[in-house]
This record gives C-alpha cells, structure tokens and sequence, in this order.
C-alpha cells in the first residue's frame, strides 16, 4: 500500500540508517497535516494529483500537462463529470497550502 502514496505522504524518522531531524520530520508532517481534515473523496484526488505532479522530473510544470492526465482520473473517479474543474480545485488547494506555487499562465512550481 505505500507505494500508492506520493512521496509527500511519506514521512521518515530514519532514513539510509540515520535519524532523521525532529524539525524535519514535523515540518514535513505539517505540510501534509491538512489531509487528516479532507473530506475521503477528496483527498483520493489530491494524492492522486500529487502523485501526477511527483512524475514531472522537473520543478515546473504546466496545467496543460496535468490535464494529459484527465482520461486516467476519469477512470479513478468515473462519477466526476468535470474533471478539468478538479483539477484546477486541487491544484489551487496546494498552493495553498505551500506544496505547489502559481506562477502565471498556468504554470506552476514544485516547493
């Protein structure tokens, strides 16, 4: 099951053998920490939305190349007929909540 979840959902006390630092590991808990307030349905879309943008090997991507990706949500939530609309909801809630910026003319930056 842990490798369904993107890399932001996992959080490390030890890593390659070290203990990882009590500040890291509680500032990387806070960023995630809204998750646990998140309606079931929707944090299935933001974690699958996290886990398309973890794919971009680069920090800047585009709403266009998040919307390639319509047909595959389509699929993991075939009751949403707006998923274009989802898409743009969940990407303005993590740039809320500091994991993406907006940085204009639908594009956005990994934090």
């Amino acid at each position: 099951m842990l490798q369904n979840l993107p890399s932001h959902g996992k959080i490390f006390l030890i890593r390659n053998r070290k203990i990882v630092d009590k500040n890291d590991v509680l500032s990387k808990w806070s960023k995630t920490s809204f998750l646990s307030r998140v309606k079931t349905e929707n944090k299935g879309w933001t974690l699958e939305i996290l886990k398309i943008i973890e794919k971009f090997s680069e920090n800047n991507f585009s709403l266009k190349e998040i919307y390639n990706y319509e047909e595959y949500l389509r699929s993991k939530f075939p009751n949403n007929n707006f998923i274009k609309d989802k898409i743009r909801q969940q990407l303005q809630i993590l740039r809320d909540k500091n994991i993406i910026k907006f940085l204009g003319n639908g594009i956005y930056q990994k934090i």
